[in-house]
């Protein structure tokens, strides 16, 4: 198996923030982020930071991939021919100031993930996203992508992840996929 191709961006050892979403959303449960399929009605998410470093480029929580409009831009510009992505919109609030943010939908399943290599959680219906192997035939056409049915999870060609950090983006860290 090689290691290469592909970077993961992390959050979850990311010091970054903790989100404090808008009670209307909460309570209206349009919060939930559906895995999969194209979002018609979609209502302006709002999100309230409550800590961490403000207005970092990657804020994601466990509903959804929050990107500030140049992370945004970067990966629609550069986001391969297969990649299945919606934007849809979101404001970020930090000590008194609110910013226009974007949650980034993957609105199609992929099949990139070998399925016996990488392991099935059956609770779930999911691929338990620690460490998927990813199938290079099958990861050819994508830039920009998940595993499936994760409403978490980023991957990035490392071409990608080059222009992020030479933008000096913020909000993650990145691992090393595996590509089989």
């Amino acid at each position: 198996m090689a290691k290469a191709e592909l970077k993961e961006i992390f959050w979850d050892d990311i010091p970054g923030g903790s989100f404090a979403e808008d009670p209307r959303f909460l309570k209206e449960n349009y919060y939930s982020m559906p895995r999969t399929g194209w979002i018609e009605n979609w209502q302006t998410f709002h999100c309230h930071l409550i800590q961490g470093a403000g207005f970092e480029d990657y804020q994601a929580n466990a509903h959804f991939r929050m990107c500030s409009q140049r992370l945004k831009d970067l990966f629609e510009n550069n986001k391969g021919t297969e990649d299945k992505i919606q934007w849809l919109d979101a404001t970020l609030t930090w000590n008194g100031e609110t910013r226009p943010y974007y949650a980034l939908h993957f609105y199609e399943c992929m099949d990139v993930v070998d399925p016996v290599a990488s392991k099935w959680n059956p609770e779930t219906r999911s691929f338990d996203a620690l460490h998927p192997v990813f199938l290079r035939e099958k990861i050819v056409n994508h830039n920009v992508f998940t595993i499936p049915l994760s409403t978490v999870m980023l991957v990035v060609k490392p071409f990608i992840v080059q222009e992020m950090k030479r933008m000096n983006m913020t909000g993650m860290s990145y691992g090393v996929a595996v590509v089989k």
